[in-house]
């Protein structure tokens, strides 16, 4: 997604990517934290706005014996 100023300018770019492959030293993070999850859905954002700085991050849906449950890793 884009969006433009009245003057054509881009002021903001949203990417959104589904059932991507997540960086190992991510996996390493979620594993430590959430040992007897496991990861059934992955999200990668990234969005940058003009005079902001690019923001990155991964929305993975967790799921165990009792649940699931998103989480978002920064990156």
């Amino acid at each position: 997604k884009v969006t433009y100023n009245e003057e054509g300018s881009i002021i903001k770019v949203q990417k959104y990517l589904k059932n991507v492959r997540i960086p190992i030293d991510i996996q390493k993070q979620v594993s430590e934290k959430y040992g007897d999850w496991l990861i059934v859905q992955t999200k990668y954002n990234v969005s940058y706005e003009v005079g902001n700085d690019v923001e990155k991050s991964y929305v993975l849906t967790l799921k165990n014996e009792s649940g699931k449950k998103k989480i978002r890793m920064k990156v």
